[in-house]
């Protein structure tokens, strides 16, 4: 902690940015965000969607404590490692290669392991066991496998046993739900948790490790968020599954999956961070890291916080060379508070902001490139068009930087393509909006708006 001249800064004082490496900082300063009060009140979003760094894994970590500590709750977490989604691919790509085929085999498949998971977890349990009728589902149990073997693993095993090669993909789908006995598994299931009158609650993070945006890597994820969204209703409640999904995946499945309005529109909650909530956020953590005394966030932020750099437009500043994510400003102020300490100072100012903003801000625009450009091929040329322009422009601005892009057709295929959907630059600023490059300004708040 830096709490005296000379003391060794640990190198993310803020937590890591990372959540699994993060539980210390999650369990003694978890800002409750308005998103996760509004999840613990109601079942009617299980698809949970943002950007890269909005803090997915935060919330299903936190979540998953939260439900863990309710009496007659059983809690599963899924969260598939890189290898073990690609491991799927060969295996459902058994389904065909039309998306419709994939999404209806992938969310069978997965129906079927989210039940066997429940299953083994009932069968382990030292009460609900004597409520679970084996007899009927006994095969099913015993081959499916302990739970130290990852969920992929016992999918791959389990469908390479019912699959028929000599079949065609319509037909291994068609024979499928009979083939798994799913009908069978959901009564012993619902009747195991009425009589025990408990309930299961899933948490799916992590869904984008392995992922590839095809058809195929697509409809894997599309069927998971269909399966999770069938379950809820199918074991009448009993039964809950929540999948925290990244944006440009969601998109890409609002694009291929033509029942995507009926089916998951209605079901999706999407996380948004503005600046009073950041600012919380981050005061949360300095409160524990540096155990400060002040409970008002202003007075806490302050304390460490001085200079240009004092009060919420103070914060403002710093938040400005951000995407408007948790992630962004952790990283930010950590390194800012190393920056700090290796001049013997407690406290940051703005010239420790900027030294590494830049750094930061540039890794940030990779990551956008990365994450949008199957959906937005374009994205890199239209962000480019902005390199050394202020940071803050009128709309009518940006039109002839916009313009530029959309005038040329010098481009590689893909990103030509993209271009010519766009009629004029304000829908490619509508574009640049919804993945977070750019905020709108609310005169109101004083502040930046920006998706997240």
């Amino acid at each position: 902690m830096l709490n005296t001249r000379g003391a060794t800064l640990k190198g993310n004082v803020l937590g890591d940015i990372r959540a699994e490496q993060d539980r210390i900082m999650l369990d003694t300063a978890f800002w409750e965000s308005a998103d996760y009060k509004s999840l613990l009140e109601s079942y009617d979003r299980p698809i949970i969607v943002g950007r890269r760094g909005t803090g997915k894994s935060a919330l299903a970590y936190r979540l998953s404590k939260h439900w863990g500590s309710k009496p007659k709750t059983l809690v599963l977490s899924i969260s598939p490692e890189e290898e073990q989604v690609i491991g799927l691919r060969d295996i459902f790509e058994q389904f065909g290669d039309k998306y419709l085929h994939i999404k209806a085999g992938t969310k069978m498949a997965w129906r079927y392991a989210i039940y066997m998971e429940i299953l083994v977890e009932l069968g382990g349990h030292y009460k609900y066991k004597n409520n679970l009728d084996l007899s009927q589902v006994r095969e099913h149990y015993t081959s499916w496998g302990s739970r130290r073997q990852s969920i992929s693993t016992k999918i791959r095993r389990k469908l390479k046993s019912v699959l028929n090669e000599s079949d065609s993909p319509q037909s291994r789908i068609a024979d499928l739900s009979d083939n798994l006995e799913l009908d069978l598994i959901e009564e012993v299931l619902l009747e195991a948790l009425e009589k025990s009158n408990a309930q299961c609650v899933v948490f799916a993070d992590r869904l984008d490790e392995g992922y590839s945006p095809d058809n195929l890597g697509v409809g894997i994820i599309d069927g998971f968020i269909q399966a999770a969204i069938d379950i809820k209703f199918r074991l009448k409640e009993r039964v809950v599954a929540f999948a925290f999904v990244r944006d440009n995946i969601y998109r890409a499945i609002s694009k291929l999956d033509p029942d995507f309005t009926r089916n998951i529109e209605g079901q999706t909650l999407r996380l948004h961070w503005d600046e009073y909530n950041l600012f919380n956020l981050v005061c949360f953590r300095l409160k524990s890291a540096f155990t400060c005394e002040h409970e008002n966030s202003v007075r806490i932020w302050n304390q460490y916080a001085v200079k240009e750099l004092k009060g919420r437009e103070g914060f403002r500043l710093a938040l400005r060379l951000t995407l408007y994510r948790p992630r962004d400003i952790l990283v930010l102020l950590n390194e800012a508070f190393l920056k700090a300490n290796s001049n013997d100072r407690e406290q940051i100012i703005l010239d420790d902001i900027e030294y590494t903003a830049k750094t930061i801000s540039i890794n940030r625009l990779n990551d956008l490139h990365k994450e949008y450009e199957y959906i937005f091929p374009s994205i890199e040329e239209f962000t480019k068009s902005f390199y050394g322009r202020e940071s803050e422009m009128a709309v009518k601005d940006t039109q002839p930087l916009i313009e530029s892009v959309l005038n040329q057709d010098r481009f590689e295929r893909n990103k030509q393509q993209d271009i010519f959907l766009f009629s004029d630059s304000r829908q490619v600023l509508q574009r640049l909006y919804s993945v977070g490059f750019i905020g709108v300004h609310n005169q109101q708040s004083a502040s930046f708006g920006f998706l997240s």
